[in-house]
């Protein structure tokens, strides 16, 4: 938390001055290129191995760079970079504000591949605040832009990010269909890392779907591949493979396996600050893993495993600060913990915020989520625990998740034959 709050604070005083206007001096457009190119280089390494307070520094220097040289495609690269520097630090209006410039900028002066550069941007910075219908153009747009100039990897990058927010809306078989189109792109392009990403990101939908043994295999197959790359510059797909991995597990009776992976997964994010959109994958996963195994198990005397827990909370946490679509989870997992240490009040305080926090952003499965939460942890004779859970197992439905069904109408019918309450053992 303390390292999200210093890099917060140095991007919100430094980000204003990046703004002041200069003249462009002669010479200077002709040198501003490859400067920021190398700086995109710098940016790209920092991005993918989250590294926070290097990535602020790049992005802020490069736009210190870019800016002398007046309107141009680098310029507008950095005032895209600076509106999602801007927007997690919660400078929303001059996040927006960069975003505008950027596209006002690549439309006057900049390539196809230019403007749908910038228009995935746009779509990141949209999504993370929850604005799905902006997003979802901008996205769009990203893609068929990339697609028409034949940049593959921008394209296969663009088709993710629409998996991603597809999956944020609860629109999965959509997704799998992005997932799909970037690992055939990341295929004819030859590029291992997107192919891996699209493999990964795919098994986190399909176990959202109740296709467990799909998922554990496809995430087998990247863990082992993983083990191959640089840990560093894949740790936040590492991590989402790992989540998923340890709850398809657990889903399938194998809970040995899913305490293995789910503790490897919140030492990785341990290591490192959220400053990924796609981070909330990997963050959810391991939570649902880590906090269904704690209630299965009813092992909450050992410390270890609860601190594990604890530490996949606190990374919630930090992620929703930068990223508002993450307050549902953050709340989620803040609630879990208290009712584990026993603060049940905490608890279902927590649990209504993330309810009503899913409701604002939209976010179905979350919403669904935060019913079971509240239904689940009442009194069997509780008047709205049956409401609750039905209204789960209806959101669950719809969306098409079925082991969260079943485990949902078995909860809901645990209230009529008075059996006993067990949240995650169905």
């Amino acid at each position: 938390a303390r390292d999200v709050r210093r890099v917060r604070g140095r991007a919100r005083k430094l980000l204003p001055q990046a703004r002041t206007g200069v003249r462009p001096q002669a010479g200077t457009a002709r040198t501003t290129a490859p400067v920021a190119r190398v700086l995109m280089r710098l940016i790209d390494t920092y991005f993918y191995s989250v590294e926070a307070a290097p990535l602020a520094w790049s992005i802020l220097r490069m736009m210190t760079e870019c800016a002398p040289g007046g309107p141009s495609p680098e310029l507008a690269r950095a005032y895209s970079l600076g509106s999602l520097l801007a927007g997690m630090s919660s400078l929303k209006r001059l996040a927006e504000s960069w975003s505008q410039e950027a596209v006002r900028i690549t439309d006057a002066c900049g390539s196809d591949g230019d403007r749908g550069w910038v228009q995935a941007r746009v779509a990141v910075l949209r999504l993370s605040f929850g604005e799905w219908q902006a997003a979802d153009a901008a996205a769009t747009r990203a893609w068929i832009l990339a697609r028409d100039v034949g940049d593959l990897r921008s394209y296969t990058e663009d088709k993710l990010m629409n998996g991603l927010l597809d999956t944020a809306r609860g629109r999965y078989e959509q997704a799998l269909r992005h997932y799909q189109d970037a690992r055939e792109a990341s295929r004819r392009s030859g590029d291992r890392q997107l192919e891996w990403d699209a493999g990964v990101l795919a098994s986190s939908v399909l176990v959202r779907v109740g296709r467990h043994e799909e998922a554990a295999a496809a995430c087998r197959e990247a863990l082992v591949k993983f083990a191959t790359m640089d840990q560093l510059s894949m740790r936040s797909e590492h991590c989402i493979a790992l989540g998923t991995h340890s709850l398809a597990a657990l889903r399938s009776g194998d809970s040995a396996t899913a305490w293995d992976s789910a503790a490897r997964a919140a030492a990785l994010l341990a290591e490192s600050m959220p400053v990924a959109y796609w981070v909330l994958e990997a963050i959810a996963r391991t939570s649902e893993a880590l906090f269904g195994l704690l209630e299965a198990s009813r092992n909450v005397r050992d410390e270890h495993a609860l601190e594990r827990a604890a530490v996949v909370s606190r990374a919630a946490g930090q992620y929703a600060r930068l990223f508002p679509i993450g307050r549902p989870q953050a709340h989620l997992s803040r609630g879990s913990v208290a009712w584990i240490r026993g603060d049940h009040r905490s608890a279902h305080r927590s649990w209504h915020r993330a309810l009503a926090a899913a409701k604002r952003l939209q976010m179905p499965y979350e919403m669904a989520r935060a019913h079971t939460e509240i239904g689940s942890h009442l009194p069997l004779d509780a008047p709205t625990r049956r409401l609750h859970l039905a209204q789960a197992a209806a959101i669950f439905g719809e969306l098409g998740c079925t082991w969260d069904v079943t485990a949902t109408i078995v909860l809901r019918d645990r209230a009529l034959d008075g059996g006993v309450c067990d949240p995650h053992g169905a």
